[in-house]
């Protein structure tokens, strides 16, 4: 082995070192959420406990895979006169690979196309979007969440 093909050698297991560990660290320190079947409605568990109100809930459908139901709620503090308003889509899929693939395509996107603006949530094999993510309400319904 020359000069040149070690300097090449220490250069590529740098390169790997400096993106690798800092991956790796986010990786193991953020973790996720396993797929899990989470009994009864989490938004509905949240809101009660976090004293928020479901003012309106529908239900929605995605072109998803895997997808078994979707529902969209309107939270507050108050519905007759609220002071702030989130929205949320709950996707529940009857797979872990279906909702993990649903949250690659979602990343996939740039914003603007076929991106929506706003926050991703998992919990069990729920996938939470809200497209307001400046909420206290927000903090509130998602420190409920991280409990569940």
């Amino acid at each position: 082995m020359n000069e040149k093909q070690e300097v090449v050698i220490i250069v590529v297991i740098l390169v790997l070192a400096i993106i690798l560990l800092p991956v790796s660290v986010a990786i193991l320190a953020h973790g996720t959420d396993p797929y899990r079947i989470i009994e009864g409605n989490p938004i509905e568990i949240a809101a009660e406990k976090a004293g928020l109100t479901i003012c309106n809930e529908t239900e929605t459908s995605w072109n998803i895979a895997g997808l078994t139901k979707g529902m969209t709620y309107t939270i507050s503090d108050n519905c007759a006169n609220p002071t702030e308003t989130i929205r949320l889509d709950v996707l529940s899929f009857d797979s872990s690979e279906s909702r993990d693939a649903a949250i690659l395509a979602y990343h996939s996107n740039t914003i603007g196309k076929n991106h929506p603006h706003g926050s991703l949530i998992v919990l069990g094999q729920y996938l939470i979007f809200v497209n307001y993510s400046g909420s206290s309400i927000l903090s509130k319904i998602s420190q409920e969440l991280g409990k569940l």
